[in-house]
């Protein structure tokens, strides 16, 4: 044997439990060696999910659960996300001809990866922000690899652009379908409707709102290390599909009742009990899904009106309403 090879084998034997041991803190850190023939999917299990997605909220790893199915197969997603609290599992199954990414290398993913991904959500009716939610996601696991030193170089992703959100034309609310649609409303969607339209708080505040945070007395109550005044509602929690979450800081606040939303929430303390807890609950003991609501509740009106009915047309129903009021108040004006 030549002596410069008994010198590498010597310097290799040296050499190697330091290579062992760095691979081994690598591994035991939850990342993968730096390998960019590594696969999409070792990556995300190895290093996307318990470095950047367990770190995200409840809110988070859901949107990343929901959006993680368009990207790798939706049974991979099941299995990786499931050990994390507040991820539940989803029916959704996968599609013969996506052109998932789970054995796609790390370093192979480019521009036609996402354009593929984009061009068959978009074929299958996904909505452009479910769209446009695609195409984040693979360019924050190519930055995470990078912030990994996994691979190097400007973000491919970037250059993806992907078309104009286009909005669907609808004809305006009129006032006779602004009128059926109340009529046609009953329990809880009517009063959660009124407690919107009389408040600045939005649906997910509202189907978040608990009898501890209402404040229908005279005098000032403190709940939560907050000072609620009297007649008062404290606004600190959403509901949404993420399930309860509290609101953003700037989002906390108190609302004065007005006359006629204090006489609305003490109607429903009474018909319904005023015992703690949420105000709007399901069968399950747990506060209202806005979702649902809208899913189960006023599709189906609008449906009947041939209105394409979300939560968004409540607005258009209340200026309809208010334009009308104004309308009769200047006719009586004029006849003054």
């Amino acid at each position: 044997m030549d002596i410069h090879d008994s010198e590498g084998l010597g310097m290799h034997s040296f050499l190697q439990p330091i290579a062992d041991l760095e691979t081994a803190t690598k591994s035991a850190s939850g990342c993968l060696p730096e390998d960019p023939g590594v696969s999409t999917l070792e990556f995300i299990e190895s290093c996307f999910i318990p470095k950047h997605v367990e770190l995200k909220t409840q809110a988070g790893r859901t949107h990343y659960r929901a959006i993680l199915k368009h990207v790798l197969r939706p049974e991979t997603v099941d299995r990786l996300l499931l050990p994390y609290k507040g991820v539940s599992k989803s029916r959704m199954k996968s599609i013969p001809e996506w052109p998932y990414l789970d054995e796609t290398k790390l370093c192979d993913i480019c521009p036609d990866h996402v354009r593929q991904l984009t061009s068959l959500a978009v074929t299958h009716g996904y909505s452009p922000q479910t769209v446009k939610h695609i195409k984040n996601v693979v360019y924050a696991i190519i930055s995470h690899a990078k912030r990994e030193r996994i691979l190097s170089g400007d973000n491919p992703i970037a250059e993806v652009h992907l078309p104009p959100i286009k909005r669907r034309a609808y004809d305006p609310i009129s006032l006779f379908d602004a009128k059926a649609i109340f009529r046609m409303m009953g329990y809880p969607e009517r009063q959660i409707s009124l407690i919107v339209l009389n408040s600045n708080m939005s649906v997910s505040e509202v189907c978040a709102l608990q009898w501890n945070h209402v404040n229908l007395t005279q005098r000032t109550a403190y709940v939560e290390d907050s000072l609620v005044p009297p007649r008062s509602i404290l606004v600190s929690y959403r509901q949404s599909s993420a399930g309860l979450t509290r609101v953003t800081a700037d989002r906390v606040r108190t609302i004065e009742l007005s006359p006629s939303l204090a006489d609305l929430i003490d109607a429903l303390s009474r018909q319904r009990g005023a015992f703690g807890g949420f105000i709007f609950l399901s069968r399950s003991g747990m506060p209202i899904s806005p979702a649902r609501i809208l899913k189960s509740k006023l599709k189906p009106i609008g449906r009947r009106l041939g209105i394409d009915f979300s939560w968004h047309t409540l607005k258009e129903i209340h200026d309809v309403l208010l334009q009308d009021l104004r309308a009769k108040l200047n006719s009586e004006l004029a006849i003054l």
